[in-house]
């Protein structure tokens, strides 16, 4: 008698949308790899993607991207531990089962199911979908961006000569030292700081004249917003973030206000497409520099001028020695002396913000610094070419070509 067949099983939809999903992420990590696909990506297709993404999230009063992560960090710590309950009751079962059926002989009972064992199934069928769902942010919102040519160009210089560092430095100060002059003050002669919507819209008036050569600059930009773990921030020295998965970016609400605009300006730029630290820095110093306003042109140089400066005194030394090398130094225009009451008042402006809210944490405060310390040597081994001081090559190239 011929054996009738059994009908195939087909995969549920579930399942095929998972896999073809889960291929998609797999082929996209060493796409990455292929010269100038990461670039034509983060210049055609992420702009598209944030034009629409950051609209969306840029309605949600608080920074969903930070919320996410604290959820996703409840959802997996949840599910380790319901896995190893669900995995000791299976085991315990067995056993137990074996004891019971191993000496009768004869039919075998149809064994019941285990307790929980659909809530763990369904439970486990969400977790994969969200585990699917971060991982195509990641690799389609970051990790392809992420890997273009600095800037959107194959090539740039690393190697300068102290002329012409000194170039560039000396040109910084002069910018500083005119924007200096032209900073809103008060009658007591202090700092008066713009509203987040004035400095928000001068971030991106600054940053939209890039656009010709910066592509990904133009259009719509989604506002910083303050992170709700700002001192946690502030402990481990970290002034914002951002959110590739909901593309938002964040500031920690005590940095001091003299440092916003830097501050934002590289958040913004990452939030634009620019995730290397040297590119972010970069653009964060060109558009303060290039920017009419004097605020964000003092603010957003000052960084550029202290990683430039420190690596002119550098060639200086090599070259002519510690005593040599200080007196044409010296020689050399410096930033306005009103600097450093700026940055007093700034400071104190910071630390009074600190001490008007409540810190319940307060006491990991060191804990938090030393993770930090560790976590800022490891990004500073892994982006070792790309890291915030290559900043340098960048601005003394753009004063080279001027």
């Amino acid at each position: 008698m011929k054996k009738e067949e059994q009908p195939k099983k087909r995969l549920s939809w579930y399942w095929r949308i998972l896999i073809i999903a889960g291929a998609v992420i797999i082929a996209g990590i060493p796409l990455a790899y292929v010269p100038g696909l990461g670039n034509r990506y983060a210049e055609k297709v992420y702009p598209k993607l944030y034009s629409v993404e950051a609209r969306i999230t840029d309605k949600v009063p608080f920074a969903l991207g930070e919320l996410l992560m604290y959820v996703s960090a409840v959802i997996v710590a949840a599910t380790v531990v319901i896995s190893v309950v669900f995995g000791i009751a299976a085991i315990v079962r067995a056993v137990r089962r074996k004891k019971t059926t191993g000496a009768e002989s004869g039919a075998e009972e149809e064994p019941r199911k285990m307790r929980g064992a659909g809530f763990y199934r369904t439970y486990m069928k969400v977790f994969l979908v969200l585990t699917v769902i971060g991982l195509w942010l990641y690799v389609f919102q970051w990790w392809l961006p992420y890997h273009d040519y600095v800037l959107g160009e194959k090539e740039h210089r690393r190697d300068f000569t102290v002329e012409e560092l000194e170039k560039a430095r000396n040109a910084i100060v002069e910018r500083i030292n005119e924007a200096i002059k032209k900073v809103p003050r008060d009658a007591e002669g202090k700092i008066i700081y713009p509203t987040e919507e004035q400095e928000q819209r001068v971030i991106a008036e600054s940053m939209r004249k890039l656009a010709g050569t910066y592509p990904r600059l133009a259009g719509f930009y989604a506002k910083p917003k303050a992170a709700w773990c700002s001192d946690v921030l502030d402990w481990m020295g970290i002034g914002g973030y951002t959110y590739p998965y909901t593309m938002e970016l964040t500031y920690n609400k005590y940095v001091d206000p003299l440092y916003r605009y830097s501050l934002l300006t590289h958040e913004t730029a990452h939030n634009k497409g620019y995730y290397k630290e040297n590119e972010a820095n970069f653009l964060s110093f060109l558009a303060a520099y290039l920017s009419d306003d004097p605020l964000m042109c003092y603010s957003g140089c000052v960084d550029g001028f202290l990683e430039v400066d420190e690596d002119y005194y550098a060639a200086l030394r090599s070259l002519y020695g510690e005593e040599k090398a200080k007196e044409i130094y010296l020689a050399q225009p410096q930033i306005d002396e009103t600097i450093v009451s700026d940055q007093a008042d700034a400071r104190e402006a910071a630390d009074q913000a600190y001490a008007a809210d409540d810190h319940p944490l307060e006491q990991y405060s060191d804990t938090a610094a030393d993770i930090a310390e560790e976590g800022w040597d490891t990004q500073e081994q892994l982006i070792r070419d790309v890291g915030y001081h290559d900043v340098v090559y960048l601005i003394a190239e753009y004063f080279a070509e001027r």
